[in-house]
């Protein structure tokens, strides 16, 4: 991917550091929730997006990051209750705890620190009365270096203003934290309309409305500046505020609304405390509140305030910003936050399920988790990825499809399984899902096979060109069986080597922060789930398959199947030599011979055995 005129400046000034210290690097998780021990990620891009289906702990993950600086908790987030009691099924003295490294200045050296969620007795002044006494199960802490956690040994010398006074730990990174979950970032409006339950006063909707009407007329005087009476000058909890003509810009190209004025206020007129925000046209003059405008506009501006408002190198942890804005809003909502990065040295994580957001970002900056199912525990997939990659884990892997889905490298391979299935199974291509995928062959070996297997996806099959089946495959060996017993042996080094032999040279993706065990246990599934749903097209490459069997042409110089395809098609259609040949001119032709290819064609049935094989028709 080619970084855009911002993103390159950022990486330039993220190369530099000072711009953006003091910076979250690396944060990994001895044991967190359902996360795999020990799973890290790096936080190499000043801009993370974390990519994964629901119930991958990604939320977990932002609330883990927005509580280590100093002083924040995790415990507003995630507390043990006689419900969901957190040390069930905890064996041991083991504890929740998370690890995470900082760079503080050009050093090269980066401080390491460790939280944990211990016990304490409630110290608050309000604690209820039944918890008087009693201790807290849920109080995070910062503790010195626990080497058992793989936590680097502190310089013996150096740092004093960076290490405790008995040197036995960094001291926590010190730094403005922005959390906005967007699930619940509502508006007042919204926040009394669709949340709050009926009472004696409001008891149906009707009512409800009636309320509105007449607490609006306070609103109303609030956002003109104007006095409240006494009775209600309390419920306003901050004045109105006029958003500079910055902060309107940036709303109205997000929204690409001619948006004049924008003015914000926070109140509990409606008794929950809330926001309402006005925005008023450039066209008309017509003013609205959030009541009226829709929810993704109201969630616009209070990005656009929070973020304008926070302090120089601030922590800001978005929890999917994508929610109610269309695909254009949001790239434009990407490019916002990379202005606001690249001029406060901000340092943002998001958790997102959107396209447009990953397209904006660089490779580095995209990180997918997903669920192995034979441990039940979220794993890291991709520390860094293109975005198609990290998509297919989500739309054409974990979903579980509901028809066969067959992966291929290309359309190309997508049209060849077309041609042999309308001649040999037309009902199963109605019902069959063709996904050409563009990471090519290694990244669907490494980045997708992995996903299916740990999932234990089975409507699904993965074909890629002949080329890429190694020639020293052999049907003769029994790879399950082989594979079984490198992996009771506990022998990585034997399920490579069976892996290799039979299947790809690239390996499946096996996560860096886990053990051996568990990356023998990951290319075990990945070996098994291969031997049943990996298959390989006729022929060393599409383009000469097709030929072949369309008695084309017996070879061609140098093995340049592309190069005659492309000056087939220029003969063909009569182009002049100035005249380009298309993708869509040569792919046309290809689809003209396929299609005229007799039924009883050995590559249109040796298509449709290998796919019938590999989706177990």
């Amino acid at each position: 991917m080619v970084l855009t005129q911002t993103q390159a400046s950022i990486e330039s000034k993220l190369s530099n550091g000072g711009d953006f210290l003091p910076y979250i690097e690396e944060i990994r998780f001895p044991m967190y929730k359902s996360l795999e021990d020990d799973l890290t990620l790096r936080l190499n891009w000043p801009i993370v997006a974390l990519i994964g289906p629901n119930g991958t702990n990604k939320s977990s993950v932002l609330q883990a990051i927005s509580a280590a600086p100093e002083g924040r908790s995790l415990a507003q987030f995630w507390f043990s209750t006689a419900v969901d009691d957190i040390d069930s099924g905890i064996r041991g003295k083991a504890t929740h705890r998370f690890v995470y490294k900082y760079r503080f200045d050009g050093s090269g050296t980066s401080a390491e620190c460790r939280k944990y969620r211990g016990s304490k007795q409630y110290r608050a002044a309000d604690v209820p009365k039944e918890l008087r006494g009693k201790r807290d199960p849920d109080y995070w802490e910062p503790t010195k270096r626990v080497a058992g956690d793989g936590m680097a040994e502190i310089p013996a010398t150096g740092f004093d203003s960076m290490l405790s006074k008995t040197r036995d730990r960094w001291n926590q990174i010190q730094k403005n934290v922005v959390y906005l979950d967007f699930r619940s970032e509502l508006s007042a409006f919204d926040k009394y309309i669709h949340h709050q339950s009926f009472n004696y006063w409001t008891p149906d909707a009707t009512q409800k409305r009636y309320k509105a009407v007449l607490k609006s007329r306070w609103i109303a005087k609030a956002l003109e500046g104007l006095p409240l009476p006494r009775d209600q000058a309390d419920r306003l909890i901050e004045k109105v505020r006029d958003l500079a003509q910055l902060e309107v810009d940036a709303v109205a190209e997000i929204l690409g609304k001619p948006i004049e004025s924008i003015a914000l206020v926070q109140h509990r007129f409606f008794g929950p405390t809330g926001y309402t925000v006005r925005l008023r046209l450039k066209t008309t003059g017509a003013a609205y509140s959030e009541a009226h405008a829709g929810s993704g506009e109201y969630a616009v501006v209070r990005l656009v305030d929070a973020i304008r408002r926070a302090p120089q190198r601030s922590l800001i942890l978005l929890d999917e910003p994508e929610v109610s804005l269309h695909p254009g809003a949001q790239a434009e909502l990407l490019r916002f936050i990379e202005r606001e990065v690249l001029k406060h040295g901000h340092q943002v994580v998001m958790s997102t399920h959107s396209p447009s957001l990953a397209a904006g970002l660089p490779p580095q900056a995209i990180k997918v988790l997903g669920f192995d199912t034979s441990r039940q525990r979220v794993v890291l997939l991709a520390d860094g990825c293109s975005p198609t990659e990290a998509f297919a884990h989500l739309g054409h892997t974990t979903s579980g499809p509901t028809r066969p889905r067959l992966i291929v490298e290309d359309d190309l391979a997508a049209e060849m399984v077309r041609a042999s299935l309308r001649r040999h199974a037309t009902t199963k291509l109605d019902t069959l899902e063709i996904v050409p995928f563009p990471g090519g062959a290694d990244g669907i070996v490494k980045n997708v096979l992995s996903t299916l297997a740990l999932a234990g996806v089975q409507k699904a099959g993965i074909l890629l060109d002949g080329d890429q089946l190694p020639m020293t495959a052999s049907t003769a060996r029994d790879a399950k069986s082989d594979a079984n017993g490198a992996k009771a042996a506990g022998d990585l080094d034997a399920l490579k080597g069976i892996w290799a032999e039979q299947f790809h040279k690239t390996l499946p993706l096996l996560h860096s922060n886990s053990d051996g065990r568990n990356k023998v246990e990951t290319l075990h599934l990945s070996l098994l789930w291969a031997d049943d749903h990996l298959g390989f097209l006729p022929g060393k490459t599409p383009e000469e398959a097709i030929a072949t069997a369309a008695d084309l042409v017996p070879a061609v110089p140098g093995g340049d199947w592309k190069a005659y395809w492309a000056d087939k098609v220029k003969s063909d259609l009569h182009l002049t030599a100035n005249e380009v040949v298309t993708a869509e001119q040569i792919l046309q032709s290809q689809q003209a011979e396929l299609a005229g290819l007799p039924a009883d064609s050995s590559l249109l049935k040796e298509i449709h055995e290998t796919v019938g094989r590999i989706l177990d028709w």
